[in-house]
């Protein structure tokens, strides 16, 4: 019998078996601004392979690419897609057993995996200053994020919520070789949980590496106490995550395996594979009925562009903020050339402005200790972004 703290509801067999498949049908996000864009994706063709042929072992994130294998959104953006299931910190913070908030705080970490199975276009590479704001009260937290650096590119993001602090920096190495590609984000993140004072850095997940029909979405993870295994969070990365104990895991894991490989060719649908005694940590939402002609966003990274208001007054975010990019909003509007003119134009702007600017110093994240964790080189928020003085910033599109 499955369980879960929250929703979605589950329907289980209570028949004694060691593995089920269960209906687990998906969430409908509880904030919905937007279901389509103002126009869908291009669906002109590019041929992949005379663009990567002399890429070979190179960073992907450095090369110029055309705007059509781009999405309308800045890679600050992205990184603001890993809120988009801040409920699993919610739920961590809520329980009183440390292995059930190991439990959350994993899955929370892997669900901003969920789309990458079917959504293979890049975004934006961000300027050097350019910011991003997410800031829906109705959502609980706020998000904050900015390129703090262009050579190493670098993104630094803060977020928190009445419970969490949620804060790192990405580096997005991306390499291409040939017939695979190789992604080793350069990365650190720390989540704390205030009810705990909790500091958590790390989570190792298992994946099984590419099957001949493109990524595997097996995945599993041990809960550890020293060495000593507790509990495997397992499933399909893109669709759900549970636990159960190690020792029932062990015990039936030819059979899960078998049961999940029989259901990948069927396809997962709204059935899910469950180990007898599990808890239902997380189930994908929902997506948009046309999700597919609209570069297969969901619902929360639909809302990450939306035009900010004329006349924000007080709430407006400062003139870096990526959703004044005119490039990513041409695109969005389906306008591909002048989209791809603006890419250039800004591109050049900014080579320029590097020029000039070598002593270049992020607004809202200095380089320092991290009192949390003890860590040096951390790109640590200075707190100033929400006193919302703005007028200095500057002019980079």
């Amino acid at each position: 019998m499955s369980q879960r703290l929250e929703p979605p509801s589950v329907t289980t067999s209570d028949n004694g078996l060691d593995v089920n498949v269960e209906t687990i049908k998906s969430p409908i996000p509880a904030v919905i601004t937007r279901t389509t864009l103002p126009a869908p994706a291009s669906n002109q063709k590019v041929g992949i392979w005379g663009l990567l042929k002399h890429a070979v072992g190179k960073d992907l994130s450095r090369l110029t690419m055309p705007i059509l294998l781009n999405e309308p959104l800045s890679f600050l953006q992205r990184l603001g897609e890993y809120m988009e299931y801040h409920e699993l910190i919610t739920y961590a913070s809520k329980s009183s057993d440390p292995v059930k908030r190991i439990e959350y705080i994993t899955a929370f970490a892997m669900s901003a995996l969920a789309s990458g199975n079917v959504r293979l276009t890049k975004p934006f590479n961000p300027l050097l200053g350019e910011t991003y704001e997410l800031n829906h009260p109705e959502l609980g937290f706020e998000f904050v994020a900015e390129q703090v650096s262009h050579h190493p590119p670098i993104s630094a993001f803060f977020s928190q919520g009445p419970e969490f602090e949620f804060y790192g920096s990405v580096n997005p190495l991306v390499k291409f070789w040939g017939r695979s590609v190789e992604i080793v984000p350069q990365a650190s993140f720390t989540l704390i949980l205030k009810p705990y004072n909790e500091t958590h850095l790390n989570c190792n997940v298992k994946f099984n590496g590419p099957g001949r029909n493109g990524a595997d979405p097996m995945v599993e993870g041990v809960v550890l106490e020293g060495k000593k295994p507790l509990r495997v969070i397992y499933g399909n990365w893109t669709e759900y995550l549970a636990s159960t104990s190690y020792e029932i895991y062990e015990e039936v894991k030819n059979q899960y395996n078998k049961e999940f490989r029989k259901l990948e060719k069927k396809g997962f649908g709204e059935k899910c594979v469950i180990c007898r005694d599990s808890n239902i940590l997380w189930r994908v939402n929902k997506k948009p009925p046309n999700s597919k002609d609209y570069y297969y966003l969901t619902y929360f990274a639909m809302m990450l562009n939306e035009a900010v208001p004329e006349g924000g007054g007080d709430a407006a975010p400062p003139r870096t903020d990526c959703r004044y990019r005119p490039d990513i909003r041409l695109l969005e509007e389906g306008a591909l050339d002048p989209a791809a003119k603006e890419k250039d134009r800004l591109e050049n702007k900014q080579r320029s402005r590097s020029k000039m600017r070598k002593d270049f110093r992020p607004k809202w994240f200095k380089l320092g200790k991290d009192p949390a964790t003890g860590n040096d080189n951390v790109y640590i928020f200075n707190q100033a972004y929400f006193n919302r003085e703005f007028a200095d910033a500057d002019d980079i599109f």
